[in-house]
């Protein structure tokens, strides 16, 4: 019986910034790199196929035949279409005296990006392609064979779909000789950076990584210190823990040459001197290996460049409602709308440049507008989405202003909410006595056109043990509202308590109807 041969297929992404788990296929599966549930940022452009010369191959995508050719062995097949975003079929077929073929699901997605201002897309990867300047080596292994860096997404440090990227090496280096630089982010502001200038990512480095920091305006140096970040220090000050994100901020006087550096909140440098400030207009961060006894990685998220929030800048948030503008309150808008007022006292009256992001992809605005008293009128295509963090980059006046908030809401579900025990507020648990009884105050809001219902529960904890529970079913007419209290006891005994609340759907599959609001 004539062995399987086994395609391997490499799908090359502009920017491909994370991916879903890999599927259950099957041992000798012939797309080895390419699974089920893929995610692909911006596009994708060619594939590369590794199977033995002589089959021909076809490559099918959603159904229409792309290219077929004669395999010679190792080929690299520029698709020659752009991909639109949503999920996608990729079926290779390879054909000579057997017939191999496996199909998969991956998904596109769009990330739009600002460049134009003083500002980088958070999603780390920025306006330009993870890149490589003159080669990927990254020295040789304990027997002199190569070692190469190669391109790869991480988990990110949070639950932002665009996840992390950077670098890792193929194997442990044993000799870093001949190591060249990677670049691990790039960003190109179109002109010249001046004034204060903040940067900040969070960063994770497997084995030993040497990473640093240059600019570009009259060519490229070194932005200070050089090798920021080296055998286990940052700037010679303190260690990092290897295989943990840290956090790095940059507060960088382009005019003084003179720059601040904090890592995870801690300050480390002050006014440091900054080698080649002048005439920047592009930041490189890069990264290369040393000799390790494991396989090196750098990963890098949350990249963000921009002129620092000034005192006067955004003074509130409002978001239009039936009844006009409410005021945002405590950073969490909790219900929907397509219209936004921010108030700036240094705006300037005319046209407003405002980026919407909404989990780091860029949110369609249909019309900004500042006003001479200096509020700026929001357009959006559709309304936010339910359960998101928002940032708004704001250009008026000569400087950006960022603003963050969250969206907390459905279409049904827990709206209004708070705990109350001793016959006040209860916001710590600390405040969970043993023998009080814990209110939860809430109004449960059904935007739809039809009758919804579902159960409140509300459990007390000691530990990890359910201690107390309480639950209410609830149903509230279509677009309308309903308030209720639900109560439990806390034990009459010394315990570590806590609590929480949410909804869940009570008929169908018990999905959570809203966010979880707990006492921690």
């Amino acid at each position: 019986m004539k062995l399987k041969k086994r395609i391997c297929v490499l799908l090359a992404a502009i920017l491909v910034l994370s991916a879903l788990p890999v599927f259950g296929a099957e041992s000798d599966s012939l797309i080895t790199s390419v699974k089920d549930g893929d995610v692909f940022y911006n596009n994708l452009n060619e594939i590369t196929l590794c199977i033995d010369a002589g089959y021909d191959v076809t490559i099918v995508i959603d159904g229409e035949k792309t290219t077929s050719f004669v395999s010679e062995g190792n080929d690299t097949v520029t698709l020659g279409k752009k991909l639109e975003a949503g999920t996608h079929t990729l079926t290779v077929v390879a054909v000579a005296d057997d017939v191999l073929s496996q199909t998969v699901k991956f998904e596109v997605k769009y990330k739009g990006v600002d460049t134009t201002g003083i500002y980088a897309n958070e999603a780390a990867i920025l306006n330009r392609e993870v890149s490589h300047s003159g080669g990927v080596n990254a020295g040789t292994d304990e027997n002199g064979n190569p070692v190469k860096l190669v391109r790869k997404a991480f988990e990110g440090i949070d639950s932002a779909p665009n996840g992390a990227v950077g670098f890792e090496t193929t194997a442990p280096v044993a000799s870093a000789s001949g190591a060249q630089d990677i670049y691990v982010a790039l960003y190109w502001s179109g002109k010249t950076l001046s004034g204060i200038v903040e940067v900040e990512y969070d960063i994770k480095i497997e084995g030993s990584m040497q990473f640093e920091f240059e600019t570009s305006g009259r060519g490229w140096g070194n932005f200070g210190p050089n090798d920021m970040i080296n055998r286990g220090m940052v700037a010679g000050k303190r260690a990092y823990v290897p295989g943990e994100w840290f956090h790095m901020k940059h507060v960088i006087n382009i005019d003084s040459a003179k720059q601040d550096l904090y890592m995870n909140g801690e300050q480390l440098l002050s006014g440091a001197a900054v080698s080649n400030a002048s005439g920047i207009t592009t930041v490189k961060v890069q990264a290369r290996a040393e000799a390790s006894d494991v396989r090196s990685s750098v990963a890098l998220d949350n990249f963000t460049l921009g002129t620092p929030v000034s005192a006067s800048g955004i003074d509130s948030v409002s978001y239009k409602t039936v009844d006009g503008y409410a005021a945002l309150e405590n950073a969490v808008l909790t219900e929907a709308t397509d219209e936004l007022l921010l108030t700036a006292a240094d705006a300037k009256a005319g046209a407003a440049n405002v980026t919407v992001f909404a989990d780091g992809e860029i949110f369609e605005t249909v019309k900004t507008a500042v006003d001479t008293d200096g509020s700026i009128e929001i357009k959006l295509s559709q309304e936010l989405p339910p359960e998101a963090d928002i940032k708004l980059v704001t250009q008026t006046g000569g400087y950006s202003m960022i603003t963050q908030f969250k969206t907390a809401f459905s279409d049904f579900g827990i709206s209004n909410f708070g705990f109350e025990t001793q016959g006040g507020k209860c916001h710590v648990a600390k405040e969970l006595l043993p023998g009080t009884e814990l209110f939860a105050v809430l109004n449960v809001t059904n935007n739809t056109e039809d009758e919804k219902s579902g159960m409140v529960i509300m459990a007390i904890y000691d530990g990890a043990r359910v201690v107390g529970l309480a639950a209410k079913s609830m149903t509230v007419e279509s677009s309308n509202a309903d308030g209720t209290v639900i109560t439990a006891k806390v034990p009459d005994s010394e315990g570590d308590y806590t609590a929480e609340c949410y909804m869940i759907d009570s008929f169908a599959k018990r999905n959570l109807l809203s966010k979880i609001y707990s006492l921690d």
